[in-house]
């Protein structure tokens, strides 16, 4: 099996190269994996994370390009790994949320030589920057109704979870306490905020919210949070696996092993993940691609990878 290694510090207010690796390095026992292994070569891709569309039927993926001087796009690419299309050149894109209605997505990028939330109409690919603060702002996550986003900000010093209007207005800081926060999640029914802190670089704990930051709960050891469709359970990754919590209980059950950076899909048939595919001799450059797998875990099939997964020049 391909086993990542989780990288426990999380420097959150720099989110440079280290950080998009976290929990991601795969370690060097490859048996019962083989079909998803990528020869070794030039092409040291590792893709950081995906999210859905709104109808299910499509990927938004945070794509590092190792090789080309650590180079982070945007791609979409169809839930069955037909037609990946780059939807940014980068050179540090990442991090993407759409819109309830599909047509747009929001994400991280450092285009104008500050890390900013920015939104891209899909239609005609314009782009309009929503922060524009001096401090990194990251991880943004649109609200079920499509009025607000959350997203990370270091601007008071810690990272923590703010909410802006989807114009980008009105934006305040909503989260306390001291841990450096981390991928905001909307509960489907807008009124709670799950995310992921880390205290003192190496406790990372999921934590839920209602969603003006009053009522903050501890829920579990882990990180990269995703809400279910009914909101009745979240998904988590912790030591390398991808595991259901429920929220009535507490239970935690095992979903896949050798994952990370799980997400339900909208209609809760399926999780998209990213697991390790190949690991350097010395540990790093690394690769990692994306998968999609039934909820009961069958019908597992590997979304990127393939001839077709080009970037824009």
């Amino acid at each position: 099996m391909v086993v990542p290694i989780s990288i426990k510090h999380y420097p959150a207010i720099c989110f440079v190269v280290l950080l998009v690796c976290i929990g991601c390095r795969p370690k060097a026992d490859r048996s019962g994996a083989a079909d998803y292994m990528r020869a070794p070569g030039p092409d040291t891709t590792f893709y950081q994370e995906a999210s859905w569309s709104p109808d299910g039927s499509r990927l938004f993926l945070s794509r590092l390009d190792i090789h080309l001087s650590y180079r982070s796009s945007v791609s979409v690419v169809n839930a069955d790994g037909s037609d990946y299309v780059p939807l940014t050149s980068g050179p540090r894109d990442r991090w993407t949320t759409s819109s309830p209605g599909g047509s747009r997505i929001a994400f991280a990028s450092t285009r104008d030589d500050n890390q900013d939330i920015y939104l891209m109409d899909l239609d005609g690919g314009t782009t309009q920057r929503l922060t524009a603060d001096a401090a990194s702002d990251t991880h943004p996550d649109w609200s079920p109704d499509g009025t607000r986003i959350a997203f990370v900000s270091d601007r008071d010093g810690t990272a923590d979870i703010f909410v802006m209007n989807a114009d980008g207005s009105r934006q305040r800081r909503i989260s306390t306490g001291p841990e450096e926060k981390g991928n905001p999640r909307w509960s489907p029914d807008g009124t709670k905020i799950a995310y992921y802190g880390s205290t003192d670089g190496t406790r990372d704990s999921i934590y839920v919210m209602n969603a003006d930051g009053s009522d903050k709960q501890t829920l579990s050891a882990g990180f990269w949070p995703s809400w279910s469709p009914d909101g009745s359970k979240i998904l988590i990754s912790h030591a390398d696996t991808l595991y259901s919590l429920r929220l009535d209980t507490g239970e935690r059950s095992l979903v896949v092993a050798n994952a990370f950076f799980g997400r339900w899909s909208p209609d809760g048939s399926r999780i998209a993940f990213v697991r390790g595919t190949w690991e350097a001799p010395e540990g790093w450059p690394s690769t990692s691609d994306v998968f999609v797998m039934d909820v009961d875990g069958s019908n597992e099939i590997r979304v990127t990878g393939r001839a077709h997964t080009r970037t824009l020049e």
